[in-house]
């Protein structure tokens, strides 16, 4: 029954993949005792290590040597230790191990060992080696995404100037001189009821609106008051020209805001102020509106807040989002801050913006 009894055993121990051990619970940590399958695992039978208790530890990778044997020492009498290092095969090649081990006593005995199972897990290492460079690669890839958005805005901007500059410094200029030559045809008319000189006042208010558009669209692509006049009175003056334009109530809040801005914070605040209320003008059909610039110790946060009809924020997560929001949400992560929207159908939006406060000198 017993001869039985450890045929079964030698059969368990043959098939796991774990090599099972003894060792002296001192420096050396011999291991003159291992179960059958070390030959199979490691390439060494356990006659190879009987024959030479310190196998185990000569075999161990000089880089992991000292870090290994200093855990296994400082192994206290009823604890256990779990270890990873590369061991030297039979074959000459290093594969990874799982080492487990614990203090026992043999039975009738007072001598304390360790006793401890030992695992190959290469290919579990590989597979950790091999996710953590796709995790590397993601990153960088990542890296640069954010590096070329980063440059993308700042073309964006720069083309921006360009187009702010032509159509103030040509087009409304060439705007307003045919304004004024149409002013002198109709001067120099004599009748003041004829058909042509009243169809040629429509002529000269629609080029007058037609300079007034286009400044505003050139103020619009670049808005020198932020660098100028600072964040503050660039944002009311915005908000002052979003309620003559579309008629909806709006209400700037300010509190705790920085004399001195760092002009990055500011031009990213403005613009999401600008494309927050484009939205509200397009989208929202909002009654009215409040903007919200607070300051504190280490943050500066942006609210614009609309009562218009909300929309479902998961459905427009889960859509293409549009570049407007992709650029705010952009020149906000460049600057390591967040943007936070809420919103539920039939009870407005909120686009909510924090970042870090970086003072500029005066």
């Amino acid at each position: 029954m017993i001869a039985g009894a450890d045929k079964h055993q030698d059969l368990i121990l043959t098939a796991l993949p774990v090599v099972f051990y003894a060792a002296a619970p001192d420096e050396r940590l011999d291991r003159p005792w291992v179960s059958q399958n070390s030959a199979r695992i490691t390439g060494f039978t356990p006659e190879a290590f009987a024959s030479d208790p310190g196998l185990w530890v000569s075999r161990l990778h000089p880089d992991d040597r000292e870090r290994v044997l200093a855990e296994f020492l400082k192994l206290p009498p009823d604890g256990a230790c779990t270890v990873e290092y590369r061991w030297l095969m039979a074959d000459q090649t290093y594969r990874w191990f799982l080492d487990t081990a614990v203090f026992t006593r043999e039975s009738g005995a007072g001598d304390r060992r360790l006793a401890g199972l030992w695992m190959d897990v290469t290919k579990r290492k590989a597979a950790e080696a091999e996710l953590e460079a796709s995790r590397a690669e993601l990153e960088r890839s990542r890296e640069e995404l954010r590096a070329l958005a980063g440059k993308l805005l700042t073309v964006q901007d720069e083309e921006r100037r360009r187009i702010s500059r032509d159509l103030h410094d040509d087009v409304s200029q060439r705007l307003a001189v045919i304004g004024l030559e149409l002013e002198a045809v109709y001067g120099s008319l004599r009748s003041s009821s004829s058909p042509f000189k009243r169809q040629l006042r429509a002529i000269h208010k629609q080029v007058v609106r037609l300079s007034d558009d286009l400044r505003h669209l050139a103020y619009q692509f670049h808005q020198t008051i932020v660098e100028d006049l600072g964040l503050v009175v660039a944002l009311q003056r915005y908000v002052n020209d979003f309620v003559r334009r579309t008629g909806v109530k709006a209400r700037f809040i300010k509190r705790r805001v920085p004399e001195f801005l760092a002009q990055d914070v500011a031009t990213c605040l403005y613009r999401v102020a600008q494309e927050s209320l484009g939205n509200v003008a397009a989208h929202a059909k909002a009654s009215h509106v409040t903007l919200e610039l607070i300051g504190s110790d280490d943050e500066i946060r942006l609210t614009v807040r609309d009562s218009g009809v909300g929309m479902d924020v998961e459905a427009v997560r889960q859509r293409s989002r549009g570049l407007g929001l992709l650029s705010m949400t952009e020149r906000v992560r460049l600057l390591n801050g967040s943007v936070e929207l809420r919103s539920r159908p039939g009870q407005g939006t909120e686009v909510s913006v924090r970042l870090p406060l970086t003072m500029d000198q005066p």
